[in-house]
């Protein structure tokens, strides 16, 4: 059986003392794709990763680079591509989306199915 300390509210309610840990975020789109990627590619350096309990943070990395470079990937196609003069919805929607798939396909050849190995470094605990 566990023992708990509890702190008595000024109301006399008592609630117990638990300690949260860090919490761990599921990973998105990106962080799958190359969590994927490194067990069927490269599954020697999925290995290590897992072994020094680094895959989470690697991929939370990797997520967060893909999302920074497609907001910025973007941003630029938007200023070398000027959307069409046109007040057409459909258009608009496929000009977005060409922006969006540029940059997307850039992202993932670039990050994601990288193959550059990343450094692996052991947890202290």
């Amino acid at each position: 059986m566990i023992e708990l300390d509890y702190m008595e509210e000024a109301d006399g309610t008592l609630r117990p003392l638990l300690e949260v840990k860090e919490t761990i975020l599921p990973l998105t789109k990106y962080g799958l794709m190359r969590k994927k990627f490194l067990e069927e590619q490269m599954s020697a350096v999925y290995l290590s990763l897992q072994v020094t309990d680094s895959l989470y943070r690697h991929c939370r990395e990797v997520e967060a680079r893909a999302q920074d470079m497609k907001e910025r990937l973007k941003k630029d196609l938007r200023e070398v591509s000027k959307p069409p003069e046109t007040e057409d919805f459909m258009e608009m929607v496929a000009y977005q989306n060409g922006i969006d798939h540029q940059a997307e396909e850039m992202v993932l050849k670039e990050i994601v199915y990288s193959k550059e190995i990343p450094t692996i470094t052991m947890t202290k605990e």
